[in-house]
């Protein structure tokens, strides 16, 4: 990775860190870091911006993700409108908001009873992005998810 991209990272981690202190930890710095070094991508530029995408939005509220979207998107310069392309193997992968997901065994099916509004692609477009790499966790979590045994 150029230097350049390294010391803008750097510097990003610590806005972020001091916009949001609670949020963030050199484990995340670490997480987006290492996301971006998979490349999976095509390009680092492109593979950074998703890296600190992945690692910088989770864990916030709408406004803040918002703001640290747009921070994201002001410091990280890239298209991403460019298709992301697929992985040796096809096949065995299904492709969820532009992100290669590893298929399991089953096929997926769609609910014709669920409603797919903007809020949801886009949050489901965070989880393909976490899950794309087949190696980092994400902890699915909101005020109206509930565990009934």
């Amino acid at each position: 990775m150029k230097a350049a991209a390294v010391t803008n990272f750097v510097n990003f981690y610590l806005y972020a860190k001091q916009l949001y202190p609670s949020s963030y930890s050199l484990r995340t710095f670490c997480r987006g870091l290492c996301f971006a070094a998979e490349n999976m991508f095509g390009s680092e530029d492109r593979s950074l911006y998703e890296g600190v995408s992945m690692a910088f939005l989770t864990n916030l509220d709408a406004e803040a993700k918002q703001k640290m979207r747009a921070k994201i998107a002001q410091t990280f310069r890239v298209q991403t409108n460019i298709p992301i392309p697929p992985p040796p193997e096809a096949a065995d992968y299904v492709q969820v908001e532009g992100y290669w997901i590893q298929r399991g065994t089953n096929l997926p099916q769609e609910d014709s009873n669920y409603v797919v509004t903007k809020t949801v692609k886009s949050n489901l477009a965070e989880i393909a992005r976490i899950t794309s790499s087949g190696r980092f966790v994400s902890c699915l979590s909101s005020k109206t998810a509930t565990y009934s045994p």
